[in-house]
């Protein structure tokens, strides 16, 4: 048994890390939730939906447009089968306005893992982006990186509440760059897992140690015993 705890330990402690599979936005589809809220200097507060432009794109499965699911995350739990999502926004009403602040809200579904979601600039171009295709690792690669918008942490556990994301001053100029040129603005996002530390292996080889001395300790005094 010491054995056996002694060679797990070092094979945990030699990777440093322990890692999950998470997904995130399970069993999600377009609600009316999916939206970009704009804040300017002056004037009202503009909220802009997706209108169904959204979804995800990976390395095995083609995409379709008529499936508004924006799941996220390794479906298979060993890294074969990754999924990135997006959302596509019409930002034409901010041209010529000066943007303080922007937010993106998603219903957040089912999360069945502690994780990190990430949120990138997208170059591919929205018509692509929305079209039903085959396999793309090249759109599936642009939804995780560029420019990062903000990382977010993901809890676990199946939710209709509706998730807002923060996003920093870079989505900012991404977004007057985009009105400015009469594009749509997408946006793409990863999930990466949480990582729990592993003791050191020192920590390991001292907790076994004190173990094996304690058992040592109390076997000797039964013996004692015994024999008194």
């Amino acid at each position: 048994m010491v054995f056996g705890a002694i060679f797990v330990g070092s094979v945990v402690a030699a990777t440093g890390q322990v890692q999950a599979g998470p997904v995130a936005h399970g069993f999600s589809n377009y609600d009316g939730n999916e939206t970009l809220t704009l804040r300017y200097s002056s004037g009202p507060v503009e909220i802009i939906s997706t209108n169904g432009s959204q979804g995800w794109w990976n390395t095995t499965n083609g995409h379709n447009a008529s499936i508004t699911n924006y799941i996220v995350g390794d479906i298979n739990g060993n890294g074969s089968n990754m999924y990135n999502d997006f959302f596509t926004f019409n930002v034409s009403s901010a041209i010529g306005k000066t943007l303080t602040g922007a937010t993106l809200s998603l219903t957040q579904f089912g999360n069945n893992g502690d994780s990190t979601f990430t949120l990138f600039d997208v170059s591919t171009d929205a018509a692509m982006l929305n079209a039903t295709s085959g396999p793309n690792a090249a759109i599936f690669a642009d939804l995780c990186s560029g420019n990062s918008y903000g990382s977010f942490s993901e809890g676990v556990g199946t939710s209709k509440n509706v998730g807002v994301y923060a996003l920093n001053g870079q989505s900012l100029i991404d977004i007057n760059n985009a009105s400015n040129a009469g594009r749509l603005f997408s946006i793409g996002g990863t999930l990466n897992p949480e990582m729990t530390a592993v003791p050191e292996p020192s920590t390991i080889a001292a907790a076994i140690f004190g173990l094996i001395t304690g058992a040592m300790v109390l076997y000797r005094r039964r013996n004692v015993r015994i024999a008194a």
